[in-house]
């Protein structure tokens, strides 16, 4: 599903489709066919159908289907209970369903600029304006 913060899917790649090679988009980019080779977009959707062999790279990541390869999101990475994700990942925050698999190692982003600078990064802002759950 799409928020507001993403916009509107921009393009999507069919499920009988196959890409070879690199794959630049701006926006928000589905993928329901195959990939081998590299993907970089705003915001990447893998449907269930969809698979890459190479390395995914955007702001947010959702994976329904396969990856064997890295991925590296500035923001977020999402695996959704049938996703498979056999690589490594490069993120600020990681979510992993129950039911998803992952193999391969994490590493967990800060926001470095905004605490070098001793400003309060978005998320911190937001944090504090909210409720935590402590259960």
């Amino acid at each position: 599903m799409l928020s507001k913060k993403q916009g509107s899917l921009e393009t999507l790649i069919g499920q009988d489709s196959l890409i070879r090679g690199e794959l630049v988009s701006k926006g928000v980019v589905r993928l329901d066919g195959s990939v081998e080779g590299s993907v970089e977009a705003d915001h990447l959707i893998l449907g269930r159908s969809g698979t890459v062999k190479g390395e995914m790279s955007a702001r947010e990541v959702i994976i329904d289907g396969t990856v064997e390869g890295s991925i590296n999101a500035e923001e977020m990475v999402e695996i959704k209970p049938d996703g498979v994700v056999e690589g490594d990942i490069r993120t600020f925050k990681l979510v992993i369903a129950e039911g998803a698999f992952f193999s391969g190692h994490s590493y967990m982003q800060r926001a470095v600029a905004a605490e070098e600078s001793g400003e309060e990064s978005p998320e911190a802002a937001e944090k504090d304006k909210k409720v935590e759950r402590i259960f």
